[in-house]
């Protein structure tokens, strides 16, 4: 049985879209040099659409590096 990312990394749907934007934000930020610009690449759909895109490709490698511990004992941290 495949896991879903949530799954593996024992969250719920919440959590993930709320880290899933704090990495976004912090992307936009990082690649902003002031408020105004910032808002504006935050708010772009091509952008963010263009990210989710990278995302998505993370979260496949993402798998696949642990696929192989399928079945294990090993249990991810507890965030807070």
């Amino acid at each position: 049985m495949k896991k879903t990312t949530l799954q593996k990394l024992d969250i719920c749907p919440e959590q993930y879209e709320s880290m899933i934007f704090n990495m976004y934000s912090n992307w936009c930020e990082g690649v902003t040099t002031n408020n105004k610009e910032y808002q504006k690449v935050l708010a772009n759909a091509a952008v963010n659409r263009w990210f989710l895109m990278e995302l998505s490709k993370s979260e496949t490698q993402f798998h696949q590096l642990t696929h192989q511990y399928m079945g294990t004992n090993v249990t991810p941290p507890r965030l807070q």
